[in-house]
């Protein structure tokens, strides 16, 4: 309950709803998949979600979305394009610096910083530093 992310993503095919998942396992699930694997996603019930893909198949715990705190208002949205592998190789060469399970929880993150000139990573455990710098291509 420390970290808050929004984003969207197109769909291909659906029907308007809202659920919440655990994030980290989708993730996972996400990252096990190939490259350019079309995963659906079918909330069975109010408790259960199950996502395919290919001839993977898992099942998810869920929450109803009323349940889940609110996100605040985060203002001012910057929008920006950029390569798949090119956010894979800015999170991954930075991953590696962050803590793990540190009681001081704000060595436990990564700084993402999107600006006019490009987007930065900095990832820190207290004894290594990282940084690692993108230039965007294309600004909107």
């Amino acid at each position: 309950m420390e970290l808050e992310i929004a984003t969207h993503a197109p769909i291909m095919d659906g029907v308007a709803g809202e659920i919440t998942l655990p994030a980290r396992k989708l993730a996972d699930i996400c990252k096990s998949l190939p490259a350019e694997s079309i995963v659906n996603l079918d909330v069975q019930d109010d408790k259960r979600a199950r996502i395919t893909a290919g001839r993977s198949r898992f099942e998810l715990a869920t929450l109803p979305a009323s349940e889940f705190p609110d996100l605040d208002d985060i203002g001012e949205v910057q929008s920006f394009e950029l390569p798949e592998n090119a956010l894979k190789h800015l999170l991954d060469s930075a991953s590696f610096a962050m803590a793990n399970q540190d009681v001081r929880y704000y060595l436990n993150g990564m700084l993402l910083e999107v600006g006019q000139e490009g987007i930065r990573t900095v990832a820190t455990d207290g004894h290594r530093l990282v940084l690692c710098f993108q230039k965007l291509a294309c600004q909107n």
